[in-house]
């Protein structure tokens, strides 16, 4: 039989805005238990921010001063250290040609100060006829300070033929968080024979926002393995940044598997077309000569060159991050493969690019 509740909304009572508990008084250990598995949730998922590797063939080898691999980044709720590993290959010159061969990090705050992390000499030397094996290689470990919640630009730079042939950076657990100010769930008032008020039960809510909206999925990061950029002239339409042929997305197209999954969330998801509405920062660090305009395209097979995802633009003969933030119209709880696409809008002239990534990213 339908009961019918007097007062009650027509669509009911907002999710945590009032109790309703039919005076049943909730266990206290259900909310205890939930609060510990929230906050190991916010503590322990972490994400990489980048990894890369090349072969000795590959990578950079100069003596002149470079920048050269290059990434973007935002951190959770409560990151405050990344991890850096570097794998390093030894000079093969002598030291009167590569006197003080090194390398360091530098990561901005988007629109914000630069920090210059601790540079890493590496003097080991093998000279010809040695042939450099894997035993020779040397592995680095960093950490770096960084702030919640904040989008980065990190740059590499190598000196003096000093060759990186991997780094991995990811962010770092804290196994202590402090309520107040950290995105955290109290536990405390959740203890046996106390009320618990709904405003207690609000600020589970209002973490677990946070940690959906801001510790999301970082989707990719690409970089090419010098100082040299990918270009595009002699023809004004897309091509793909990684094999400079494809002009479209495709199947078998070079290009970043990602896993867009945002599970069928009320916010998120659209039932016609079982796609999930996800929001992606995109950035491609570009430049054009000539006073042309280059455009860099994130693209998916639903979204092709004609309507894509994100697009950001250049007119610029300085190389600098584009970025911009855009709605996709992902398949639901399912993988997908992005390609990065470029072109330059007068065909004498040259587009650049030397980086592009993207993560998910909720306001």
């Amino acid at each position: 039989m339908a009961i019918i509740v007097p007062g009650l909304p027509l669509y009911g009572v907002g999710p945590l805005v009032q109790g309703v508990r039919n005076g049943v008084v909730p266990p206290a250990w259900a909310f205890r238990q939930m609060a510990a598995m929230y906050n190991g949730m916010i503590a322990k998922r972490k994400k990489v921010a980048f990894c890369k590797w090349v072969n000795e063939a590959d990578a950079y080898e100069a003596v002149a001063s470079a920048d050269t691999w290059r990434f973007r980044f935002h951190t959770g709720p409560d990151t405050t250290q990344v991890r850096c590993r570097m794998i390093l290959a030894p000079v093969e010159d002598t030291e009167a040609n590569a006197p003080s061969p090194r390398v360091y990090w530098t990561t901005v705050v988007e629109g914000g100060a630069s920090t210059a992390q601790a540079t890493v000499y590496h003097t080991d030397r093998k000279t010809p006829p040695y042939t450099v094996v894997p035993d020779d290689y040397r592995v680095v470990m960093q950490i770096w300070t960084v702030t919640p919640q904040t989008t980065y630009q990190v740059t590499l730079t190598q000196v003096d033929k000093l060759r990186v042939l991997g780094a991995t950076v990811w962010e770092i657990p804290r196994t202590v968080l402090t309520t107040g100010t950290d995105t955290v769930i109290d536990p405390g008032p959740f203890s046996a024979g106390e009320p618990i008020h709904d405003n207690d039960i609000a600020g589970i809510w209002a973490s677990m926002l946070t940690l959906w909206s801001r510790q999301r999925s970082h989707l990719f990061s690409w970089s090419r393995p010098s100082n040299t950029a990918a270009t595009r002239t002699g023809a004004t339409t897309y091509v793909n940044v990684l094999d400079a042929t494809t002009t479209a997305w495709a199947a078998a197209s070079e290009g970043f598997y990602t896993e867009p999954r945002v599970h069928g969330s009320h916010d998120t998801y659209i039932a016609a077309s079982n796609l999930e509405t996800v929001q992606v920062s995109f950035g491609a660090y570009i430049s054009v000569t000539g006073g042309a305009t280059v455009t860099a395209a994130l693209i998916d097979q639903n979204a092709g060159t004609g309507a894509p995802i994100a697009t950001v633009t250049s007119t610029s003969a300085t190389a600098a991050w584009q970025t911009t933030t855009a709605n996709w119209s992902a398949p639901s709880n399912a993988a997908m493969k992005l390609d990065v696409v470029f072109k330059v809008s007068d065909a004498a002239q040259t587009a650049s690019i030397h980086a592009a990534g993207a993560f998910v990213y909720t306001a």
